[in-house]
């Protein structure tokens, strides 16, 4: 993913640069121009910032509903073993009365 994000910046900083160069005509070594240019792109920037900002809490999220799905397979995968465990018990009390005799 973070590779389709580096793209992602890659495009946004040559998208910007496409633009103020069709704004700015040929002079873009003017000190004006310059500072144009160095805004425009710290504003495509802040924008990719933000933009991985909302892509971090979306994971986030995700994290979050795979630990709360995980710790329920991982409850009810405890609760069938103790049940096993239990039912072995009863299994093992049952094979003693029977081995010892007694009428079941």
């Amino acid at each position: 993913m973070s590779s389709v994000l580096s793209n992602t910046l890659k495009e946004q900083i040559e998208t910007t640069d496409s633009v103020i160069r069709e704004l700015l005509g040929s002079d873009m070594t003017s000190a004006e121009n310059g500072a144009i240019i160095t805004s425009a792109q710290e504003s495509a920037l802040d924008a990719y910032g933000d933009m991985l900002v909302a892509h971090e809490k979306e994971l986030i999220v995700q994290l979050q509903n795979l630990v709360i799905e995980y710790s329920a397979k991982i409850a009810a995968n405890r609760k069938l073993q103790r049940l096993i465990g239990r039912e072995i018990g009863r299994r093992e009390v049952l094979r003693e009365r029977i081995e010892a005799g007694e009428h079941i």
